[in-house]
């Protein structure tokens, strides 16, 4: 069981850094957009349909990083829980805690094996 877990938090934490690393690339692509949209604006060589598709996918990547942000979010609560807030009053463990608390159970049963043992 604590096998199964590990992975499980190895494959939450694994996928949580290519949302990441795509959040990095988005982040890149909205710079270089404003970038490209200030230079062709300020040299006017470009028509206003193509400023307005810069715009447009300039709007279209941001949309796509608040997601990835919001995915990011989730992913952290599932590896690590979270504490009581507003928008989990009673919070919750996450497989971090849930690892830790298995490895406790392991212990106890240890321990309470040597007593019986040693009885």
């Amino acid at each position: 069981m604590i096998w199964d877990n590990e992975f499980k938090r190895y494959k939450m934490k694994e996928n949580r850094e290519e949302m990441r690393q795509d959040y990095d690339n988005k982040k890149a692509h909205v710079q270089m957009l404003i970038d490209k949209y200030k230079l062709e604006k300020k040299k006017g060589k470009l028509n206003k349909d193509e400023l307005a598709r810069i715009d447009d996918d300039k709007v279209r990547a941001e949309a796509d990083i608040e997601i990835l942000k919001d995915y990011m979010s989730a992913s952290d609560r599932g590896i690590y829980g979270c504490e009581p807030g507003k928008d989990f009053p009673e919070g919750f463990n996450g497989q971090e805690q849930l690892i830790e608390g298995l490895h406790e159970i392991i212990e106890m049963l240890t321990d309470y094996m040597k007593q019986l043992l040693n009885k």
